[in-house]
């Protein structure tokens, strides 16, 4: 179980439920401290029609970039440099179909993907506010995995 307590204002994607509740975390106690406790992406969003993206899939450490137009290393790399390029944060969990074979993640350093994926796009209450989603509510937008249709490892990322 992961408890993360938060400081701060909880980042503008999450949501109340239509209750008043808090429909991405539980409220709990951990060692005398109160914590929250994340539920995940698919209880905690709303989400689009699904849909089907061929593109590339950037796996760092505290990190996992959808490309959705992507196809080569250059296009990954050109994308990761670009501090104007739209954040989506890509997300798996244990709903998650995977047709093709896991990469083993965490060896190697930081990789890239080309990536076939059929998922849905978290939706946000205003579109235009920046962040919100993925590690520290940095990524812009969120593509929720639930079948990997394909898995192709190109490389090395930041060469």
């Amino acid at each position: 179980m992961i408890a993360l307590t938060f400081a701060l204002g909880l980042p503008l994607a999450f949501a109340a439920a239509s209750d008043g509740t808090d429909r991405c975390f539980d409220r709990s106690i951990s060692n005398g401290h109160p914590v929250m406790i994340y539920r995940g992406d698919r209880k905690c969003h709303d989400f689009s029609a699904s849909t089907t993206v061929s593109g590339l899939w950037v796996d760092e450490f505290e990190g996992q970039r959808l490309i959705p137009q992507g196809r080569t290393l250059e296009d990954a790399e050109r994308v990761r440099r670009d501090v104007r390029s739209r954040r989506i944060w890509f997300s798996t969990d244990d709903e998650t179909r995977w047709d093709a074979p896991a990469p083993k993640r965490g060896e190697g350093g930081s990789q890239i993907y080309r990536i076939r994926v059929t998922g849905r796009y978290a939706l946000k209450a205003d579109p235009a506010a920046p962040g919100g989603f993925g590690h520290f509510g940095a990524s812009d937008g969120l593509f929720l995995a639930d079948r990997v249709v394909s898995v192709e490892r190109l490389g090395a990322a930041g060469r």
